[in-house]
């Protein structure tokens, strides 16, 4: 078997995905961001690339054949130009209350993420029958904007705050 540059498969197939989208559409949203972010013990990760973004989703695993909802956290990048923080939270929160069912905002507040400024989301919404609680973090950087969002089934997030801090404290830029 060949080995190539010693990367491994998956990070081949992005490499050259990213390649590719780059070439072929430069002006579109294509892979943004380098960072890196760790799952948390006992949780799995996986990389992939949709609509020519880098997702990173991380989740936990099932509990019992009874668990209806798998806890997650995903990480998408998305080009801002020179958006600012406010124009973008205004823009992202618009989206939310447009795009999701019974959207809840509970608050919104600053955090400090290995020295990066990010604004907190809290809210919930319905999918598809289900309550969800979602916290997201948003931080803009270099024109790039990194949406790190943690979510949980209804009434449940508290539980799973000890694993969400530790996959948002692990989140650094390169």
């Amino acid at each position: 078997a060949c080995k190539e540059s010693g990367k491994k498969p998956e990070q081949k197939v992005t490499d050259d995905y990213k390649k590719e989208a780059i070439e072929n559409k430069p002006d579109q949203n294509t892979v943004t961001g380098d960072y890196t972010i760790s799952a948390a013990k006992g949780w799995t990760r996986a990389d992939t690339i949709m609509m020519g973004q880098r997702v990173v989703f991380i989740q936990s695993a099932r509990e019992d054949a009874g668990d209806d909802f798998i806890e997650n956290v995903n990480v998408i990048t998305e080009k801002v130009g020179n958006m600012d923080m406010e124009e973008y939270l205004d823009r992202s929160i618009s989206a939310m209350e447009k795009g999701l069912r019974s959207y809840d905002q509970e608050k919104i507040s600053d955090r400090s993420i290995n020295g990066l400024a990010f604004k907190c989301i809290r809210y919930s919404h319905d999918y598809g029958g289900t309550q969800i609680d979602v916290d997201v973090y948003l931080t803009l950087h270099n024109s790039t904007a990194y949406i790190i969002t943690c979510s949980a089934k209804g009434g449940t997030i508290s539980r799973w705050e000890p694993e969400f801090e530790e996959i948002i404290r692990s989140f650094k830029l390169n």
